[in-house]
């Protein structure tokens, strides 16, 4: 299960992840289209959830923000 989902379910207690080798990993993206009706918002959102103010946030929800350093060591 996804760990932001477990997270919120009272009574749950998390552990740790699983190894990135070992579990699937889901990566969800934002983008602006061409014909968006308020493209500005839409690359200040983009902008803000990629931003070290919201580091922290998406981190405690178990979510991985986008410019996190990723474990490399195998």
């Amino acid at each position: 299960q996804q760990v932001s989902e477990l997270l919120p379910v009272p009574g749950v207690t998390f552990v740790g992840k699983l190894p990135d080798d070992m579990q699937y990993i889901t990566r969800f993206a934002g983008a602006v289209t061409q014909k968006a009706d308020h493209p500005e918002q839409g690359k200040a959102l983009l902008a803000f959830l990629s931003s070290p103010q919201a580091a922290s946030v998406i981190t405690a929800t178990g979510l991985t923000p986008v410019n996190a350093p990723r474990d490399t060591a195998r």
